[in-house]
C-alpha cells in the first residue's frame, strides 16, 4: 500500500511522530534519539517550528551516545 502525505506549511503535522518524511516518522528513523526528546515536547511539536532555525535540535535532552550522534548526524 502506498501513503503520501503532503504536509503543507507543516503547521498541523507534528514534527517527530506524524509519518511526513518520505512516509516514515522521525521516531521509526532514529530511534534513539528519539528517545532523548520529552515525550510532551514530541507531541507538540510541528514541522514548521521544528525546521524554523533547527528548534528540533533544542528538543534533545540528555547524554549522546555514539550511536546516537550517529543518527542524529543521519536526520
Amino acid at each position: 500500500m502506498a501513503v503520501v502525505s503532503e504536509i503543507g506549511n507543516g503547521t498541523s503535522a507534528l514534527f517527530w511522530t506524524d509519518t511526513w518524511l518520505h512516509g516514515q516518522c522521525i521516531a521509526d528513523l532514529v530511534p534513539r534519539l528519539f528517545s532523548l526528546v520529552p515525550k510532551r515536547r514530541a507531541n507538540k511539536r510541528t514541522v514548521q517550528e521544528a525546521l524554523t532555525n533547527y528548534c528540533w535540535v533544542s528538543d534533545i535532552k540528555g547524554a549522546l551516545s555514539v550511536e546516537v550522534f550517529v543518527e542524529y548526524l543521519g536526520l
